[in-house]
């Protein structure tokens, strides 16, 4: 059975993009003012500043795609709507289990999140058998994506 399916989880962004971005500029901007005025102690301030703020937008602006082509699953981190890694990917006939999310089973220090916190959908515990060993994922995965595992996968709900 062929299937292709994305799940594509954001937050409201535009507020601190915009505000990170003016910033950016602004910096820039004072940078280039200070070296044409020959103050290089300033110019590498302002360049170091725009640097730490390149790596606060990768820090701050975080999006997940869950990517699902036959029986394999992939999920990518997005930052700063650019940079795209893919974090994990395993088939969904490996999966051992799967749990709702509670604060028993979230105490639990090798559960990777690869999922935002407050978009509106359910949490739920993946143990996915991997090349790495067993690997504990915290997802948030929509009803398709659910129903589709479910269909290939009946055992891991239970």
């Amino acid at each position: 059975m062929e299937c292709f399916y994305e799940q594509f989880q954001t937050r409201e962004y535009k507020g601190i993009e915009g505000k990170l971005k003016k910033a950016s500029i602004i910096i820039l901007i004072l940078a280039l003012i200070s070296l044409i005025t020959l103050f290089f102690e300033f110019t590498i301030l302002f360049l170091i500043i725009y640097v730490m703020l390149f790596f606060l937008k990768r820090k701050i602006i975080i999006e997940y795609e869950y990517e699902l082509t036959s029986y394999e699953l992939s999920i990518f981190k997005i930052m700063n709507k650019s940079k795209r890694k893919e974090m994990v990917s395993f088939n969904i006939r490996d999966i051992s289990s799967v749990k709702k999310a509670d604060l028993n089973n979230l105490k639990d220090k090798n559960i990777i999140n690869l999922c935002l916190d407050d978009i509106g959908i359910e949490k739920n515990i993946v143990k996915v058998k991997t090349k790495k060993g067993l690997v504990v994922l915290k997802l948030a995965m929509d009803d398709k994506l659910i129903d589709f595992i479910k269909r290939v996968n009946p055992l891991a709900f239970y």
